[in-house]
Order: C-alpha cells, then structure tokens, then sequence
C-alpha cells in the first residue's frame, strides 16, 4: 500500500480530501473486522468460547480506542503540530520529543499490563453477570492474562498513527489496525487446521496469541516509514531512556501531553465502564448474548469509522494549527465543514442499517455454525443500534475540536455523562426489551453526549470572533430528525421495515437476501440522492449539480 513521502506535510487543504483519504484506510480496517466476525461467528458459532474471548478482549480493546482513536493519539497531535517539520531545526526537536513521549508511555503501559495480568481474575469477575457460565469467566481470565499486553503494542501504533496523520499519511494511518483482525481470522483458521474443533479452551488460546501477532504486525506496519523517514530512531529513543541524555522525565512536551490526557482518560474511563456494563447485561441474556452485541458494534462502527473516526483524524492536525496561528474563522468554518458531512452520511447510513438489516446479516453472518435463529437475533441488536451512528461519527469530530481548543476537561465531563444515562436506560429497559433495549440504550446516550457537546462548542464560537461559525444549520437539525425517526423505528417497531425472516434458512435463502439488499439499498440511495440536493450547503448543493450535470452530459443524456 503506497503511501505519500514524509518529508514534507501540507499545511492547508480541504478538511474534506483529508476526510475521504482517510475513510479509505478506516473503510478497509471495518471491512476487516467485518471478515473477523463472519469468521468467528461461523468458525464457533454464538456460544460459549466466543463469549469468554470477548470478555477478554473488552479491556484491551477499550484501552486500545482510548489510545488510538482517542486521548493518547489526539494529546499527542496537539502537541506535535506545534513544530514546523518543514524546517530542519524544529524536525530534530519533533523527533526527539516523539522518542520522548514513546518511552514515557511504554513505560506506563507496561506497567499498566502487568497489573491487569495479576487481577485478571478479579476484572472478569466485575465484567460479567453472575449468571455466565464459571467455564467462561475462567477462559476469559486466562484470555485477559495474555491479551492486557497488547497495551502497549497499541500505544506505539496509536503515536505512529498521529506522527503519519500530522504528515497526511491518513491512508497508512487508518488501514493498519485491519492487521489486529487478520490475526485473529488466521487465528481461527489455524486453528481448525490443527484439528482442534470441539476445544473450546484451545480455540481461546489460539484466538489470545493470533490477537497478539496482529498486534505486533501492525506496529511494525507505522512503523516503517517512520524509520525510512527518520523520524523514529534507535539513537533517540536510548537517549530518551532514563539513562540518556534527554530523559522523558525531564521533558516540558511529554508533561504537557499528560495533562491534555489526564482529563480524556479519565473520560474514556466512564466509557471503559460503559463497555463492562455492556458486557454484564449482554452476558445476562442467555449464551450468545455477547455475541449479538459485539457483532453488532462490529457493523455500527464501519459508519462511525468512515465518518467520525477518519474525519476526526483528519480534522485534528488542522484545527491544532488553524487555532495556534489564531485563524478562528478558519478553525469554525473547518469544523463546520466537518460536521455537515458527517451528519448527511451517518443519517444515510443509519437508513440503510435499519431498511436492510436484517438481509445484510443473512449475507454476511449466516455461515457455518452461525444459524438463522442467531441472524433474527443479531439484526435487532443492529437495527436497534443503528441510530447511534449519527450522534457518536459527530461526537468523534466535535472531541477533537475540544482537544484542539485545549477543553479536555469538557470532553471528560460528557464522557460521565454518556456513562451515567448508559447505565440508567440499561437497568430501565434491559429487563423488558432484552437485547433492542441495549440498542435503544446506546442510541438516548449517544444523543445526550452529542447535544452536551455541541452545546458547548456553539458557546465557544460565540465567545470570540468566530461567532456564529460553529451554530447547528437547519440541515443537520433535519438530518438528526430523520435519523431519529428512522432509529425509533429499528428499536420500536422493526415489523414495519424489516422482512420478518423465517427460522428455515430454506424459506429465504442467499439469493433472497441478496436480490433483497440491491432492491432496498437502491430505494434508500435514491432517496438520499434527491436528500442530498435539499439538505446539503449551497456550496455542496453547486459541487453536486456540476458532477451531475458532468456524469449526465458524457453518457449522452442531453448535449
């Protein structure tokens, strides 16, 4: 996968380009974690060893989010475009503050692994509902003794990822995390090669050490241009080692990264406990509960990924720097610009989610050991879910907007507040509603976290000369209206746009489902083609009608 040199770095450019560059990279890595469930879920089926690997995986990957896409990638970029890696001065002092904030943070996640090894008894038991089998929290604790070392592999990708972001290298930046899955898949298969079908405490095992190797293949993965670069080097970091002679402990920029990362871990802390509070309810449930819910936010996360996660990636380097050389105009114009493209595909994408669900996850799930019963199953929990989309893929901008404007405090205080109506709705509904409940759950929570957020930003922007640059248009009032009437309809009344699958896979087969997807995903393209031509900007309203307008003319439609 080629990539643009690192040698030089744009300063100014479209939000835009950045934004669909990097969509690219999260699109393969979704793809990728799609292909790991439909492996997973046909390899074992929703049962008992995909149960305890997910309990084991949860923290790991939650401190993984919290690095990559969250507070250790996000301080690090803040900090870092503060030097002109155009000029050969400043390159040597980026480099060696790099080296600097790497170490430090090796350090602290090494430690932080070691003590989840030693209490990983305790942190399954606290995860799971009294009613999961004590097989599984066994093979989940073994799971987590091994897997908590992926920490710091995470945090080594997570600071490449933000040194290639602050180059443009989005494409390199967003694709690498495909490799973590593809462990896991080759994992799987191994592990039938070696004929170890029926051993559910092997499939663990063979499942924790492939998710290992993923991990190490993609630090090695960033870290390559890096090192060609020079932006990584060996003499740094031995000089950067608290023997060298510019030890991390004495370094002004590995401090200021702490104190922009204090405020957001303890924020994604609300959202760590958010995902063991998932994982008590979803276990409650029956086997296969954890299953459902972790496949489903497999699917609701390629959305928010190509949209929130590579438009925050991108969004990040320039808003830093638009709002360090004090270009406030441009700070809230590029937000703006952001967050109008985000709402408009993340509300299609929540249509197209709960139009056809349920054939999507015939095609893509209905495989092997997974049935059609689990199907039904797991397209509730998706369509439930779906309308979460449009408030966590903004929420993803409007945090590196807060990050770039120094109010990491902010970002921790919604992050509480997404923590505390999580858990609320989660008691209220999860008894009655079972597994929609979930979704309905995520979908208020996200709501409340998004409304919190923009609240405050629309504040800032009225406080300084930028004024009224940050305001919610009158589109994406209507984009977030038509998601949530869309979403009330996935969680309340999925009769009315969901084809009600018959247990016999017989009655409705691939072909069915397929002619089924082209024929609702048409509808809903349709549909949010004419949307776009009513509900985007003028000056997006001008693009569309010029490349229609080309399209038209080269197929002859009219001279």
């Amino acid at each position: 996968m080629s990539e643009p040199t690192l040698q030089k770095t744009t300063k100014e450019g479209s939000l835009t380009r950045r934004s669909l560059a990097g969509s690219l990279g999260v699109l393969l890595s979704r793809l990728s974690g799609i292909l790991r469930s439909v492996v997973l879920s046909a390899s074992f089926g929703a049962g008992l060893a995909l149960d305890a690997f997910f309990v084991g995986l949860r923290l790991p990957s939650s401190l993984r989010d919290l690095l990559a896409d969250g507070a250790l990638s996000s301080a690090a970029t803040t900090v870092l475009t503060a030097y002109d890696v155009d000029d050969e001065t400043q390159r040597q002092s980026f480099r060696q503050t790099l080296a600097q904030i790497l170490v430090a943070f090796l350090a602290v996640t090494l430690g932080l692994a070691a003590l989840g090894a030693v209490f990983s008894d305790s942190i399954v038991d606290a995860m799971v509902s009294p009613d999961f089998p004590p097989q599984g929290a066994a093979l989940a604790s073994e799971a987590l003794r091994v897997m908590v070392f992926y920490l710091p592999l995470a945090m080594w990708s997570a600071l490449c990822m933000a040194v290639l972001a602050i180059h443009g290298a989005l494409l390199r930046a967003t694709f690498a995390s495909s490799f973590f899955n593809l462990g896991i898949c080759l994992a799987a298969l191994a592990f039938f090669l070696v004929g170890g079908d029926g051993n559910t405490s092997l499939a663990v095992s063979f499942l924790v050490w492939g998710t290992l190797a993923g991990g190490v293949v993609q630090c090695v993965y960033l870290s390559l241009p890096l090192l060609r670069s020079g932006d990584l080097s060996w003499s740094a970091l031995v000089a950067s080692s608290s023997f060298g002679r510019h030890p991390f402990w004495k370094s002004p920029e590995v401090g200021r990264v702490a104190k922009l990362l204090l405020p957001r871990t303890l924020g994604h802390g609300a959202v760590v406990l958010g995902m063991v509070a998932s994982t008590f309810y979803a276990t409650s449930l029956g086997p296969g509960g954890l299953t459902y819910v972790t496949n489903a936010l497999i699917i609701i996360m390629v959305p928010v990924g190509l949209f929130g996660v590579a438009g925050g990636y991108a969004a990040l380097p320039m808003l830093s720097r638009a709002w360090q050389e004090q270009r406030v105009a441009d700070f809230w114009r590029l937000l703006q610009e952001g967050l109008w493209l985000v709402s408009f595909l993340s509300a299609a994408s929540v249509t197209a989610l709960v139009v056809a669900g349920d054939v999507l996850l015939v095609l893509i799930f209905e495989h092997g050991s997974f049935d059609r019963a689990d199907v039904v199953a797991n397209a509730s929990v998706v369509t439930a879910m779906a309308g979460s989309i449009v408030f966590s893929a903004q929420s993803k901008v409007q945090t590196q907007a807060l990050f770039a404007l120094g109010r990491t405090g902010f970002v921790a205080m919604t992050s509480f507040l997404y923590l505390l109506v999580l858990v609320i709705l989660y008691e209220i509904l999860v008894p009655s509603m079972g597994l929609a409940g979930m979704g309905a759950a995520a979908v208020v929570a996200a709501m409340t976290s998004w409304l919190v957020s923009g609240a405050m930003l629309w504040r800032l922007s009225q406080a300084g000369s930028g004024a009224g640059h940050a305001g919610v248009s009158w589109q994406q009032g209507a984009l977030v209206v038509i998601a949530l009437v869309v979403s009330a309809l996935g969680v309340f009344a999925p009769g009315l746009l969901l084809t009600q699958l018959p247990d016999s896979s017989a009655a409705y087969g691939t072909w069915d489902a397929l002619l089924g997807l082209v024929g609702r995903g048409a509808v809903v393209l349709a549909v949010w083609g004419l949307l776009a031509f009513v509900l985007a900007p003028l000056s997006w309203r001008q693009r569309l009608q010029r490349t229609l307008g080309g399209v038209t003319r080269r197929l002859g439609l009219w001279t």
